[in-house]
């Protein structure tokens, strides 16, 4: 997987490259910190082999993803079933990121090592972010790939192109999400602070999932979804979003049209948002700063 990853990344060089980031040396970092997570023992056994751990990881999510997507087939609504597993998607999503990846993001290692090498400031940090993309991409594509077969023998081919511009919007928002409440509340409290707060969270978010499993039976025969005249809490709730991307696909209502160009809108301006305000001041919270002093002192 990790030489896929590499290959993909060489057609956006040029990219990279303008950005001023030092595309060699973003590759190298990328590539160690992919081998050093993928031999990382997730499951908590202590096992000797785990040269395949991630791997081992996109299977079980392969396998339990789903379960909201098949839960939403019994009320026999297609759309209930996108809601259900978009909303189950970003909350994995979410609870993957804090749980087990926000390390990328804090981990000091890096700056431990690096400061001695020629690397500058944007080259490690985008390294870091490109490592969590790629971590993030892997979760979500492992949860999608059953709901993509069922989309495409339901409802057709162009259902499931828009299906998986949908995931891929998802996953892209839910980590400008959490990126943004993370820099936003990183501005008041100190790193040490933050992560016993998110340590709390996690713990909301993981009771919040298991008490899931035991409502949607419940809840996918009290959800109403009006396309033609969707109810105010849809505007106001993002997995309604993408899962209209591909509801619009066989309904093309005006309102489906509009909760798709909201979803696509606010990944637009989180990511402005990330990229233009919140990223200069990440670095430097996180301990890259002292890499900019190092560059300022030669």
């Amino acid at each position: 997987m990790i030489k896929v990853v590499t290959q993909i990344l060489w057609f956006f060089q040029g990219l990279f490259t303008r950005m001023g980031v030092d595309f060699d040396r973003m590759l190298a970092i990328v590539t160690v910190k992919l081998t050093v997570d993928n031999r990382i023992d997730r499951s908590g056994r202590g096992k000797k082999n785990t040269s395949n751990a991630l791997m081992r990881q996109g299977i079980l999510l392969g396998i339990c993803g789903p379960i909201f997507f098949l839960t939403g087939i019994a009320s026999g609504a297609f759309g209930v079933s996108l809601l259900l597993f978009q909303s189950y998607l970003f909350l994995m999503l979410m609870m993957s990121f804090m749980m087990e990846y926000s390390r990328i993001l804090f981990d000091g290692n890096d700056n431990h090592i690096l400061r001695h090498l020629p690397v500058n400031s944007k080259t490690i940090l985008v390294a870091r972010l490109v490592s969590m993309l790629v971590y993030m991409f892997f979760l979500s594509g492992c949860m999608s790939v059953i709901p993509l077969v069922i989309v495409c023998f339901w409802k057709g081919v162009m259902s499931v192109a828009f299906f998986i511009i949908s995931v891929f919007l998802n996953t892209i928002f839910t980590l400008l999400f959490a990126n943004v409440i993370y820099l936003v509340v990183m501005r008041f409290i100190s790193v040490e602070k933050f992560q016993r707060v998110m340590s709390y969270v996690q713990v909301v978010l993981i009771a919040g999932v298991a008490l899931s499993y035991q409502l949607v039976g419940q809840l996918i025969y009290n959800i109403q979804l009006d396309m033609f005249q969707p109810g105010t809490w849809m505007y106001f709730t993002p997995p309604c979003y993408f899962m209209s991307l591909t509801v619009m696909v066989k309904q093309p209502t005006g309102p489906a049209l509009l909760l798709a160009l909201i979803g696509v809108g606010l990944v637009v301006v989180l990511g402005y948002i990330t990229v233009a305000y919140l990223a200069p001041y990440f670095a430097a919270k996180v301990g890259v700063e002292f890499v900019l002093t190092r560059e300022q002192e030669t």
